[in-house]
């Protein structure tokens, strides 16, 4: 076994035996955990095309103004600088990279975003509640792991996200309550709704 410095400023232990593996499994981690919070916009979106409804263009519009939020009033951090890792640097979005983490906010935004309107409609997805926190432990584990943020730039990342999520969700759902997820994350129980008010009579007849 040989020890060397990844690409991601990491040691990785490296089998002279197979050297393609272990190139594999040292890239593939830090790729997962990265792409993660574009594969969950992403399939939110998908998710409101096939059903047809807004639901995804809302929850999209969510991240864009916690994107914007971001951007104007958080100052630069200065240990997110250009001379960052790799590992830190992957899929990094205009108006994150040197401020806070995209994944840690987005994960935190979509949670409380989803919460609330489960808890209000009484329909708890536990899968959801269960991945999202999962997904902000891996999270900042491979952010300790690889010094790209210290625990208070993390804290700070979540906490915005939480509250940008919480704002997010009382405008839409003041505007509309339709437009949020609650029934479509739903695994373990059957829902239905109606789309307007619906009126039935009926006649009793007498048999003789």
């Amino acid at each position: 076994m040989a020890r060397v410095n990844s690409q991601y400023g990491g040691l990785i232990q490296l089998n002279p035996n197979r050297p393609g593996m272990d190139n594999l499994s040292a890239n593939m981690f830090p790729f997962l955990v990265m792409v993660l919070p574009h594969v969950l916009i992403g399939f939110f979106v998908l998710l409101s095309i096939f059903n047809g409804n807004a639901k995804g263009i809302m929850y999209l519009t969510g991240i864009i103004m916690l994107n914007a939020f971001t951007s104007v009033f958080i100052p630069d951090t200065p240990e997110r600088g250009v001379g960052r890792k790799e590992a830190c640097r992957l899929f990094d979005l205009y108006g994150f990279s040197k401020r806070l983490p995209f994944s840690i906010m987005v994960y935190s935004f979509t949670f409380i975003y989803l919460l609330l309107p489960m808890y209000i409609f009484e329909q708890i997805s536990v899968p959801i509640m269960i991945l999202l926190p999962l997904c902000i432990v891996l999270d900042t584990i491979y952010r300790t792991m690889y010094s790209c943020d210290g625990l208070g730039v993390i804290l700070s990342a979540g906490i915005l996200g939480t509250v940008v999520g919480l704002l997010w969700f009382s405008l839409v759902y003041s505007v509309n309550h339709n437009l949020l997820y609650h029934t479509e994350l739903v695994s373990d129980k059957l829902s239905c709704s109606l789309k307007s008010e619906q009126r039935y009579s009926c006649k009793i007849e007498q048999i003789s």
